[in-house]
């Protein structure tokens, strides 16, 4: 659907639109009568030549297309994809197009340009003798601050406890030698005597009567 636009006598002497062929610059002023009032269209070549060069057999798809690219190339217009189907936006359309009776457009608006990743230093880490160590930036510097090394002192680990079995002899020693009323039991008299006769040597106090 064709629609009324305004051509203002600055376009003829715009230096950015002088960048243009002239061909191309026809095809731009009547690009804004096939765009809808927020400056988007399809991009498809084929509606754009029945639109706007229904009568020149010489002008053909690939002309339209060629123009097309000139204006992307040159800043006019910005050709984009939504779900696999082709769109244009004319740049800075509201500032020179100011439609009385404004349809909102039931086109996608062009994606929002990505920033760009901020500046990132590419000069050489490296020594200049070539010895291949890093050089890292001087604490401070950089990103956030860098905190100081600290000491800290780490405490030898303990030495462990000797839990060696005492001798045998202190056992048999300590243990009671006398039953109730200070007599001894023949059941403890024959354990001494069997401790003693592995070790080889005879109970204390001699023999057992």
């Amino acid at each position: 659907m064709a629609r009324m636009r305004t051509l203002k006598p600055d376009f003829c002497q715009s230096e950015a639109i002088a960048d243009l062929t002239i061909p191309c610059r026809l095809h731009f002023a009547m690009l804004w009568t096939y765009a809808d009032d927020d400056g988007r269209g399809l991009d498809n070549p084929r509606l754009i030549k029945a639109a706007l060069w229904p009568l020149d057999d010489e002008v053909g798809r690939q002309q339209i297309d060629e123009w097309q690219d000139e204006l992307e190339a040159n800043g006019r217009i910005v050709r984009y994809e939504v779900e696999g189907r082709a769109y244009f936006s004319v740049v800075n359309f509201h500032e020179h197009q100011r439609p009385q009776k404004r349809v909102a457009s039931k086109y996608p608006a062009p994606p929002e340009p990505v920033p760009e990743p901020p500046d990132t230093p590419t000069g050489d880490l490296r020594e200049p003798d070539g010895s291949g160590d890093v050089a890292l930036p001087p604490v401070g510097e950089g990103r956030g601050e860098v905190e100081e090394d600290v000491a800290v002192d780490v405490a030898e680990p303990p030495t462990p406890q000797s839990y060696s079995r005492p001798p045998l002899q202190a056992v048999v020693t300590d243990a009671p030698t006398e039953g109730v009323g200070g007599a001894v039991s023949a059941a403890t008299r024959e354990k001494s005597e069997q401790v003693w006769a592995q070790l080889g040597r005879p109970p204390p106090g001699g023999a057992a009567s």
